[in-house]
């Protein structure tokens, strides 16, 4: 893929004749900062309470115990900090779409909010019920009642209902769940999987539990079906785990819709954040999340007329380089842009972070 100009605009940069002022600047005129650190000193000693790990070790008398600092803290970095007021950025970028999953929504296009789509899917018939020793149950207007005898730790799943989907397809799973004197960790559930069966495809998602005495509890699940799955089957559960299970459960009113998941917009390969310090001076943080591809940068500077810019770049040579076995894997660059006005440009490697300063 070709990536040829990103366009960058800082705007209004001008309008406020001075800068906010720094909050420690009124904490120091007030005495107020004063204060605070004769409160974190006394923290440190005689019995040292900065962290909850309470070693109590006298720090003021420069003692050590588990974190290792006595007296004086050691400085672990620095850093310049690069501007102290957001102004606005605007990024005109070619963008990527992600599929998504493991956690991470899909991203394409413009996003979509998702939602339901279509009429719900409800079973057509009766739960199929397979019986298994110490549970009592049985159906009545709909409703699956569960006696659970007390004596041993019941894996249950033995009330069933097979409905038709389609494949690679998001659905939502819900039903009413009620118990009485339900005993053990362990609550009353659904579950809903793959009909060929959890062995077959280890493809399956279960509702939050109810436990003790609830009256009825709507719970729900998500889950999306394999690509070539065509039915799944919804269980009544009861997780083994818990300990011995006695007392009852209810099941009712189970159905699964048909949803458009939330969708992202596509991610733009250019990102960036712009700050400012004073009026003649602003700083832009730019991200190229391109893996193997180079972007040319124009920058288009409005409300004032910038002298000229400096460039920091962070990368490696891959984007999961470390500095662990060579210190220089990772470095940081800088570059003077020279001279320049309100529109200039500049290069970003791949898989880079960039501090741009211009005034």
């Amino acid at each position: 893929m070709h990536v040829r100009w990103l366009r960058t605009q800082i705007d209004d940069v001008d309008p406020v004749p001075h800068g906010p002022e720094p909050t420690y600047v009124e904490l120091h005129r007030t005495g107020e900062l004063e204060r605070r650190a004769r409160e974190g000193l006394a923290l440190l000693g005689p019995t040292c309470r900065v962290c909850p790990r309470g070693c109590k070790v006298d720090r003021l008398a420069d003692r050590r115990a588990l974190c290792g600092i006595g007296r004086r803290a050691v400085v672990a970095s620095y850093f310049h900090h690069f501007g102290e007021e957001l102004v606005d950025v605007q990024v005109d970028s070619p963008r990527f779409e992600v599929e998504g999953g493991y956690g991470v929504a899909p991203a394409k296009g413009k996003g979509q909010r998702g939602g339901a789509a279509g009429a719900p899917i409800k079973p057509a018939e009766v739960w199929w019920i397979q019986p298994v020793a110490g549970v009592k149950q049985r159906t009545e207007n709909g409703v699956l009642a569960v006696e659970f005898g007390g004596g041993e730790d019941v894996n249950y799943y033995h009330a069933r209902v097979v409905l038709p989907v389609k494949p690679n397809t998001l659905y939502r799973l819900s039903g009413w769940v009620k118990t009485e004197n339900l005993t053990s960790s362990r609550g009353a559930c659904f579950q809903i999987g793959d009909a060929r069966g959890w062995i077959a495809t280890r493809s399956a998602a279960i509702t939050p539990e109810v436990i003790g005495t609830s009256d009825w509890t709507r719970v729900e699940v998500e889950y999306r079906t394999l690509p070539d799955t065509r039915e799944v089957e919804v269980l009544t559960r009861r997780l083994e785990g818990g300990g011995a299970v006695s007392g009852k459960a209810w099941y009712r009113d189970v159905q699964i819709q048909e949803m458009v998941p939330r969708t992202f917009p596509a991610v733009p390969y250019l990102s960036a954040i712009a700050s400012r310090r004073g009026r003649r001076e602003v700083y832009a943080m730019l991200v190229n999340k391109h893996l193997s591809l180079p972007v040319q940068v124009e920058v288009e500077v409005r409300g004032f007329s910038p002298r000229s810019a400096n460039l920091w770049v962070l990368t490696g040579e891959r984007v999961d380089s470390t500095n662990e076995q060579n210190p220089n894997a990772v470095s940081v660059t800088h570059r003077a842009l020279g001279s320049v006005g309100r529109n200039f440009t500049f290069e970003l490697p791949p898989h880079s972070l960039a501090a741009l300063q211009i005034e």
